[in-house]
């Protein structure tokens, strides 16, 4: 999320990261539970949403998360 300026899907924080998916949506749902990632969703032509996150509020960290609690 860094300096993105649009959200970014659980994916393309994953390959910033130099994690799995998997790893990068879970550390996202912690870090959106607790206020400091806003989630929201884009919806295309088919299928699911998806899901995108970007740092929630100002003061917010600007740096990649590489952990989750």
């Amino acid at each position: 999320m860094g300096g993105a300026e649009a959200p970014l899907s659980a994916q393309e924080i994953a390959d910033s990261a130099g994690m799995s998916q998997q790893t990068a949506q879970r550390c996202l749902k912690l870090l959106e539970r607790t206020g400091k990632v806003r989630l929201t969703l884009r919806y295309g032509e088919e299928g699911r949403p998806e899901h995108r996150y970007a740092w929630a509020g100002a003061g917010a960290p600007h740096r990649p998360v590489h952990r989750c609690a």
